[in-house]
């Protein structure tokens, strides 16, 4: 057994998820630059079982929410941002491996880490089969990362500004918000825009992003803020 492969045994035992068997879990660690088998088809496995446990939590949790909210939770959770976060706590850099091609492009991890996740997940579905898997993966993100995902309980409205400006403005004035691009700055691969959101030709405070999408989120927080509709401090 190769040093990689005892060294993520060690992990896992560490984590409490034993695995009797290591191929899996090699692979789970292993970015398709190496050149051997990687990651991609556990993390399309990792992914599904991920969307089921949160899925059943949230479902359980929240009785009287609707579909919308419930869907709005998960997404934040199962974001690669999160996912990230997740796997920088349990320091997953230290065990994915990489080809030197992907070395040398010096390539921000973000994205990897979150896959990597994912296929970690796979492994150890398949590592305790059907029947456990799903109880052992549940108990394995509550027990790490119950407070991360309480946060993003609780900042959840907040993650979707968007809708409640659009709640609003539709109560309030029967009318959709309107958002304008104001400015457009920077060079082609790295653009600032610029946008403002008016609602019954009242006009609110610019929101910036490096996509029109963040700037419209962005200026949606703006309005919402200041219409008291969240505070800031909670942002």
């Amino acid at each position: 057994m190769c040093g990689c492969s005892k060294n993520l045994l060690s992990f896992c035992e560490g984590l409490k998820l034993p695995f009797k068997n290591s191929d899996n879990l090699k692979t789970a660690f292993t970015h398709a630059s190496f050149g051997e088998g990687n990651y991609e088809r556990l993390e399309f496995l990792g992914d599904s079982v991920l969307k089921l446990v949160i899925s059943d939590y949230l479902f359980n949790k929240y009785k009287n929410e609707n579909e919308g909210k419930l869907t709005s939770i998960r997404a934040e959770i199962v974001s690669d941002k999160t996912l990230t976060t997740f796997a920088e706590k349990l320091e997953f850099d230290r065990y994915i491996i990489l080809g030197k091609t992907e070395k040398r492009k010096g390539r921000s991890m973000d994205t990897i880490m979150a896959c990597v996740f994912e296929a970690f997940l796979g492994a150890i579905y398949l590592e305790y089969g059907q029947d456990k898997a799903i109880g052992i993966i549940s108990s394995f993100i509550f027990e790490n990362f119950k407070e991360e995902i309480e946060e993003i309980e609780k900042e959840v409205d907040y993650l979707n500004p968007k809708a409640i400006l659009q709640e609003y403005s539709q109560g309030e004035f029967h009318k959709l918000p309107k958002y304008n691009l104001v400015e457009e700055t920077g060079l082609e691969h790295e653009k600032t825009f610029k946008i403002e959101v008016s609602i019954n030709n009242k006009t609110y405070p610019a929101g910036f992003g490096s996509s029109k999408k963040e700037a419209q989120k962005n200026a949606a927080k703006n309005a919402i803020t200041e219409l008291g509709l969240i505070k800031k401090e909670e942002k």
